[in-house]
């Protein structure tokens, strides 16, 4: 996103293109429930991309694990209002009560980045910090593989192993401070 480098390679694919790209990617390693509907808190009615559930939560330290992902094409997120929109939707689903799954983590896919012509490396680093907070994450490749990822460092999941950090962190809602 925001860097012409990033969307380049998906030319004009289309959000549901991208979708299932990704999708394909995780079935080997997820149940997946496409466009599942929830309750935001302020009683409206949302409804996600996809819900995704590891198939072998043996090494999870939350046994009941699920993650909301929410796609978009990055040719669609090329501009910084776009990219915050994306961002505060992705919030929006962090406190959306998920049918049969509750409240959730939430990942954006493609990771989030922002217009070096208005950040530098180090407001997105703090960025994804602050939306951890909001148990809000990131599905993408980096350079360990396929990730599931928190807070910019905090590995979950990579290529179908559950990371360090998904041993330790129960990635259950926290309200209030």
């Amino acid at each position: 996103m925001g860097r012409p480098e990033n969307h380049l390679k998906f030319k004009t694919q289309t959000e549901q293109e991208f979708k299932s790209s990704w999708l394909k990617k995780l079935d080997q390693h997820f149940h997946i429930e496409e466009e599942v509907t929830g309750i935001h808190l302020t009683h409206k009615k949302l409804r996600i991309d996809a819900i995704i559930k590891p198939k072998d939560t043996t090494d999870w330290k939350n046994k009941d694990i699920a993650f909301g992902v929410e796609f978009k094409s990055p040719t669609n997120i090329d501009r910084l209002n776009n990219q915050f929109s994306f961002m505060r939707q992705c919030v929006d689903y962090s406190y959306t009560e998920f049918k049969n799954y509750g409240f959730i983590p939430i990942l954006s896919c493609p990771s989030f980045e922002i217009d070096q012509t208005y950040s530098d490396e180090k407001s997105l680093k703090a960025l994804r910090h602050f939306l951890n907070s909001f148990n809000v994450g990131e599905l993408c490749d980096t350079y360990r593989g396929t990730s599931i990822r928190f807070a910019e460092h905090h590995y979950i999941w990579v290529n179908g192993k559950v990371q360090h950090a998904g041993k330790t962190w129960g990635l259950k809602k926290k309200f209030g401070s």
